[in-house]
């Protein structure tokens, strides 16, 4: 992690995302992976995946500009305190520039193995969100019984971020959009390259203005992040993508790229710049 941070800062990318998963099933599983036509995973058990804000402490300790996040974090597998706590120490070795991308969550047998109903995880999403927050303010709130991380007392929580971290909710589901227009900072949109569709694309985010609009919410506050899944080696299919993209409301494009070879990265920025 640390040589892959240092080679995308070096590249010149404005920021790094850590994806994230705790476990995955040995063999068939019954969860649907809501961004494949098909829903089946398209991945094999034996891909890795270092734990994501880990990740991130590594890379703020060897990087001084790019901006380090989560795309996404699965946010209701980890207690929010323990994971705002984490996020903040990331934070703070960094000097701020440091956003949580965070989605309520798809694959059954992870909730599984933390105890977490699978079927309880927007609410427990909804809760979470406030909490970190609280956490990031120095405090540790009061919470009544029925929410899902009650606390007894108020206690105190430090130290706390020198910036603001941005929570930006992951997901292309009705309730991600909601989330987002009611706690969320900005939205991160996920598709894969094969399946990339500009028009698909702005009529989500058309949705997440309008929804914002009835919440009396300004729109322009909302970032809006497209994670493209599978565009590692595709960056000439990619490229003509950007300004219809970028036309339709995209902030922010997150692509993936093979950094185990030192020039590649720079590589295909310079493709995608030079369009």
């Amino acid at each position: 992690m640390a040589s892959a941070a240092r080679i995308l800062e070096d590249a010149g990318y404005d920021s790094l995302w850590a994806s994230d998963h705790l476990a995955m099933p040995r063999g068939r599983s019954s969860s649907v992976y809501p961004y494949s036509g098909d829903g089946r995973i398209p991945w094999g058990s034996d891909l890795g995946w270092n734990e994501a804000l880990t990740s991130l402490g590594i890379a703020a300790g060897v990087t001084c500009r790019i901006e380090l996040g989560t795309a996404v974090l699965v946010a209701a597998l980890r207690h929010p305190l323990l994971a705002a706590r984490q996020a903040a120490a990331v934070a703070v070795e960094a000097g701020g520039r440091v956003t949580l991308g965070i989605g309520a969550g798809w694959l059954i047998e992870e909730f599984e193995a933390v105890g977490v109903p699978f079927v309880d995880r927007g609410r427990y999403l909804d809760h979470w969100i406030p909490y970190v927050r609280d956490v990031w303010a120095g405090t540790v709130a009061v919470h009544g019984p029925e929410d899902p991380y009650p606390n007894p007392e108020e206690l105190t929580s430090l130290p706390m971020p020198p910036d603001r971290i941005g929570l930006v909710i992951g997901g292309m589901s009705s309730a991600a959009l909601r989330r987002t227009v009611q706690l969320g900072d900005g939205w991160i949109g996920i598709v894969a390259m094969d399946g990339l569709d500009v028009g698909k694309v702005g009529a989500q985010i058309q949705r997440l203005r309008a929804e914002a609009e009835l919440a009396r919410r300004d729109p322009k506050e909302l970032r809006v992040l497209l994670q493209v899944t599978g565009s590692a080696g595709r960056m000439q299919e990619l490229r003509p993508h950007l300004e219809p993209l970028a036309a339709a409301g995209v902030d922010d494009i997150l692509i993936d790229v093979d950094w185990r070879d030192p020039d590649q990265p720079a590589k295909d920025l310079q493709s995608l710049r030079d369009h």
